[in-house]
C-alpha cells in the first residue's frame, strides 16, 4: 500500500527514490492531467527508472484541472477542496484529498520530527486572510495540530489584540512553570504588523517565531534577511522559524533562524533551469525549485514550482530566494 511506502519513509529515508518511482507508476495511470503531461513530452513512462527522470507538472495546473486520481473528486462524498490564496481577480489552485487523517498523520510526524512533541509546544497563530475564507490548508494544518496535543492557550487571534496579549501572558506562566515553548505563528504582513505595534515590548525567550505567506499585498515584499532584522530588532528574539508550504503540497519543510529549509521525510526538493526545466541544477546553482511531495498520493507528488531556489552541498537542505518573473502572489513562504 502506498501510504505505508511513505510513512515507511519517516523510517528509511534512504527507500525514498523506490517509493517516488512507485508513486510515479500509480499517477501517470491514474491521474488523468499527469497522464497526458507525461504524453506530451513524449516519455514513455516504462523508461522511468531513476528519481531525476521523473517529469514534474507546472504548479499552474492545479489552477486549470482537476489534478486527482479519482476521475470526479466532486462527486465524491468525504472529498475536501484546499484553495489557494490570491489577489482580486486571482485564479486559484484547488487541491482535493480525501478527508484529513492522512494530512493530520504527516504533517504531525514532520513537525514532531523536526521540533519535538506537539505537547512541548503553545500555538499561537495571526492569520488574517487565511482565516477569513475557506479551504486554506494552513489553517486546516493548525486546526489539526491544536486537536493533537498543544498548550490549552492555543488558538488563533484575528484581530482580537487585546485577547492574544491575554493568552500570551497566560502561555508564558504555563511555560515557565512546564518547561514548554510558545510559538507565534503568522503571516509576514501580521507579524509585521504586530512587531511594528509593539516595539520596546520584547518577547521572553520562552517565544520563537514563524513567518509564512509573504506580505500578500500589505505593502512591499522583503527579502528574508531584512525581514528577520526586523523582526529580531522590534520583538527582541532571534528565534525566527519559516515554514515553505502551499496549497499544492501536503508536506512542508520549515527553517530555524539560518533561513535554511529542511524538508519532511516524505519531501525532496530539486533546483531546474529556468530555461530548460528538463535540465537539473547541481548543488548551489540558482534555479526553481520542483518538490516532489510523496504524501500526495491522490493528486500529484511531482510539482515544477516558480519559486526561486538553492540546494545545499549535500541535497538535503534548500534555501529560497523568491519568486520568478511573472509568477502570481502565493499563500506559500516566499520573499522577493
Amino acid at each position: 500500500m502506498l501510504q505505508e511506502q511513505v510513512l515507511g519513509l519517516f523510517g528509511q529515508p534512504d527507500r525514498f527514490e523506490e517509493v517516488a518511482l512507485a508513486v510515479f507508476r500509480f499517477q501517470v495511470q491514474h491521474c488523468l492531467p499527469y497522464k497526458l503531461f507525461v504524453e506530451a513530452l513524449r516519455i514513455n513512462p516504462d523508461d522511468v527508472r531513476r528519481f531525476d527522470q521523473i517529469p514534474y507538472i507546472p504548479i499552474e495546473l492545479f489552477k486549470t484541472q482537476v489534478v486527482s486520481v479519482f476521475a470526479d473528486p466532486k462527486a465524491m462524498p468525504n472529498m475536501l477542496a484546499f484553495s489557494s490564496s490570491g489577489t482580486t481577480g486571482q485564479t486559484t489552485s484547488t487541491h482535493w484529498v480525501s478527508g484529513l487523517d492522512w494530512y493530520r498523520t504527516v504533517a504531525v510526524k514532520i513537525w514532531e520530527r523536526q521540533h519535538g512533541p506537539l505537547s512541548d509546544w503553545t500555538i499561537l497563530a495571526l492569520l488574517p486572510g487565511y482565516l477569513e475564507r475557506s479551504g486554506s490548508s494552513l489553517v486546516t494544518m493548525l486546526e489539526l495540530f491544536m486537536q493533537s496535543g498543544l498548550g490549552p492557550e492555543s488558538g488563533f487571534y484575528l484581530r482580537r489584540d487585546h485577547e492574544l496579549k491575554a493568552a500570551m501572558e497566560r502561555a508564558e506562566l504555563a511555560a515557565a512553570k512546564n518547561g514548554t515553548k510558545i510559538l507565534l505563528w503568522g503571516v509576514t504582513h501580521a507579524l509585521v504588523s504586530w512587531a511594528q505595534q509593539s516595539v520596546g515590548q520584547h518577547l521572553s525567550s520562552l517565544y520563537h517565531v514563524l513567518e509564512t505567506g509573504g506580505m500578500k499585498g500589505h505593502g512591499r515584499e522583503m527579502i528574508r534577511e531584512e525581514l528577520h532584522n526586523l523582526l529580531v530588532s522590534q520583538l527582541g528574539t532571534p528565534n525566527i522559524m519559516g515554514e515553505y508550504g502551499m496549497t499544492e503540497l501536503l508536506s512542508q519543510a520549515y527553517s530555524d533562524q539560518d533561513g535554511i529549509y529542511r524538508p519532511g521525510a516524505t519531501m525532496r526538493v530539486s533546483i531546474r533551469d529556468d530555461r530548460d526545466p528538463l535540465t537539473w541544477l547541481s548543488f548551489g546553482q540558482r534555479g526553481l525549485i520542483s518538490v516532489a511531495d510523496l504524501a500526495n498520493i491522490e493528486s500529484c507528488a511531482f510539482v515544477a514550482t516558480q519559486d526561486v531556489g538553492v540546494l545545499s552541498a549535500n541535497g538535503a537542505t534548500f534555501e529560497v530566494l523568491g519568486r520568478s518573473d511573472h509568477s502570481d502572489v502565493r499563500g506559500c513562504n516566499l520573499l522577493v
